[in-house]
């Protein structure tokens, strides 16, 4: 999926939203489709501020998730979120997030210390989205936000 917005609060909270314009068929499913998380990098780090529009320039694998939004043209969709490239973790311990039965969209802001941190073999900084579309039209584009504070090891 391909960062469309960055919207920074201050150096540990940002606001990322995410497109993947890849229209999933009626009864179908996508791909696991990468999300990048972003953090500041060590000079945004050790200044401890972001310079005017500056983005966040580094990479994190592990964040204090404060909200997600999502949403799509399916009026029937199942939406999972997990924490390593790997489509056989479905419905483990991997699988950090999941929504049932979306109905166009949805935003969940009720994580209250939430933590989720990739767990592939060689950590990377990514999450992974897994899409089923169970309504009777295309989904269209496909947009995710995730409001989230990122956690510097």
């Amino acid at each position: 999926m391909e960062v469309t917005k960055q919207t920074i609060i201050d150096i540990n909270t940002a606001i990322i939203s995410y497109k993947d314009e890849t229209s999933i068929g009626i009864g179908g499913v996508s791909a696991l489709l990468p999300i990048k998380l972003l953090g500041a990098d060590q000079h945004q780090r050790y200044t401890g501020y972001l310079a005017g529009s500056e983005d966040l320039a580094g990479e994190v694998n592990t964040i204090q998730l404060l909200g997600i939004a999502a949403s799509c043209g399916s009026a029937d969709f199942n939406i999972h979120i997990l924490n390593m490239n790997d489509l056989t973790k479905l419905d483990t311990i991997n699988e950090v997030l999941s929504y049932e039965e979306v109905d166009k969209s949805f935003s969940d802001y009720t994580f209250n210390n939430m933590f989720i941190q990739n767990e592939d073999i060689t950590e990377v900084a990514y999450l992974y989205v897994y899409i089923e579309n169970n309504g009777a039209v295309v989904t269209g584009d496909i947009e995710i936000t995730l409001t989230y504070k990122p956690i510097y090891n």
